[in-house]
């Protein structure tokens, strides 16, 4: 997303509360090279010895939509922490991607403020209350109770399929049936 000469890059770092500073990039792909050509350069580089270590990862000249970006652009990164049930933490700031995916901070990142309760604008405004902190886990709550019933002998032996739900009984009678 542009939003003026920020290129915002959102991505999960963790699905636990970590430090921030140590986050990774989650894939390397042509496109996060891609927008990685906004980003300040890397400090750290392998460049002091001429050793051969297997293939580089080329710099990746930005194609489609990225070509248009207005020069001065900078890639703004906002990395977040959420597991399933809810967002634990999100950031904000600008790095370098340095060696194995690993981020040089060029900002400190900053904490982005998350709010008790989300409103989201569909057809009519929806709010969502806030999330729950401490909740009963899968494994801590009631086992349901389930009604087994097992097959007859006949259907067994004649090898009538199973039926998970029972099939609608319906009235064989019919009011011409009638006797007089």
């Amino acid at each position: 997303m542009l939003i003026g000469k920020g290129l915002i890059y959102p991505f999960r770092y963790s699905n636990t509360k970590s430090d921030v500073r140590s986050a990774r990039i989650p894939s390397q792909s042509r496109l996060v090279r891609e927008l990685f050509t906004f980003a300040p350069a890397p400090k750290h580089t392998q460049v002091p010895f001429d050793l051969d270590f297997g293939p580089t990862v080329p710099i990746a000249e930005p194609r489609g939509a990225l070509a248009t970006v207005p020069e001065g652009t900078q890639l703004v990164l906002v990395p977040f922490a959420c597991n399933a049930s809810e967002l634990l933490e999100a950031y904000w700031g600008i790095a370098a991607l340095g060696m194995n995916r690993q981020l040089e901070w060029a900002t400190d990142p900053e904490p982005l403020h998350l709010p008790q309760e989300v409103t989201s604008y569909t057809l009519r405004p929806i709010s969502i209350p806030g999330q729950v902190t401490a909740h009963t886990g899968f494994a801590e709550g009631l086992e349901p109770t389930l009604t087994l019933s097992s097959r007859t002998a006949s259907d067994q032996a004649l090898h009538v399929p199973v039926q998970t739900e029972a099939e609608p009984i319906e009235d064989q009678s019919n009011e011409d049936d009638a006797t007089h």
